[in-house]
């Protein structure tokens, strides 16, 4: 005996109160302490797989209904705009939370805020915070598969109505429209990888206006001498634009002094096939009183 829509949206509506209430995380990383603060965030209401290695995530995923992937760049022996480009593809629906340093959000501010990446996480991080990290990815989660599970109904009624041609043939249509708009995240998401990974030596470069940085007066009084290397954009006009400390000898002692120098800083535009582009440059500012 064949369900009705009305019974059939009802056993739907019980499976997923059902499943909501298992919401699974997977936590990709070789950092036990961040590993222990998010077993402490999580607690027992929620099934926490750890897994040491990027070749193992894809097994796992496939095996369980997991829908959160928590990944420590410092895991992956390859590029995360990569792995998380190529793990999207096989699970659209997955919530993807990534943590690292300010270096990796730069890397991946394509993915970011195309949404591929929901949220990155700065390492490292207190216990409340990785729980908030952990609560706003499983309402995500919540909403996608609330989202699924109307579109499934409405698809249904839309079917019994209007005919199961015309219903599948607006399924497929809305199908090719996503995927296409997915493609279009990635590709723009890739661009924007190789864009941040062509580094440029700053000394390649032509500045036409350059700013000493000020020597703080902590250190001078300390006197610590040091070195900032800084990666920055120069923009399609000269302008050095998104500064971001990659390394620094004394952290925490000149990494403002050299942003706020380099910031000001103008180079001769760099023109490739008679157009000015933007282009990713690398510079180590050194400090000695």
């Amino acid at each position: 005996m064949l369900a009705s829509d009305e019974e059939g949206g009802t056993l739907d509506a019980l499976r997923f109160s059902l499943a909501s209430e298992i919401v699974e995380l997977v936590v990709l990383t070789a950092d036990e302490t961040f590993l222990q603060t998010l077993r402490e965030a999580v607690g027992g209401s929620r099934r926490l797989w750890h897994v040491p290695s990027a070749d193992k995530v894809s097994d796992l995923l496939v095996a369980g209904e997991v829908g959160i992937l928590v990944l420590d760049v410092l895991a992956l022996r390859e590029a995360a705009t990569v792995f998380v480009a190529q793990i999207k593809r096989q699970f659209p629906d997955l919530v993807i939370l990534v943590a690292g340093n300010r270096d990796a959000e730069i890397l991946l501010a394509g993915l970011i805020s195309a949404g591929t990446v929901y949220r990155f996480i700065h390492k490292p991080m207190s216990p409340g915070r990785a729980k908030l990290f952990a609560d706003v990815a499983v309402k995500k989660h919540d909403e996608q598969r609330r989202r699924a599970a109307s579109t499934q109904a409405t698809t249904r009624r839309s079917r019994s109505n209007r005919g199961r041609l015309i219903g599948g043939a607006i399924g497929v249509l809305g199908l090719i429209i996503v995927v296409a708009w997915a493609r279009h995240d990635l590709d723009t998401a890739v661009h924007r990888q190789q864009f941040l990974t062509n580094v440029a030596a700053a000394g390649d470069l032509e500045p036409i206006k350059s700013v000493k940085p000020q020597y703080p007066k902590t250190a001078e009084l300390a006197k610590v001498e040091g070195w900032v290397e800084l990666d920055f954009t120069v923009a399609e006009s000269g302008q050095v634009t998104d500064v971001a400390v990659h390394a620094t000898s004394v952290p925490g002692a000149f990494e403002s002094a050299a942003i706020g120098a380099l910031s000001q800083w103008r180079y001769r535009p760099i023109v490739r096939d008679g157009k000015p582009v933007a282009q990713r440059a690398r510079i180590r500012m050194r400090f000695a009183p």
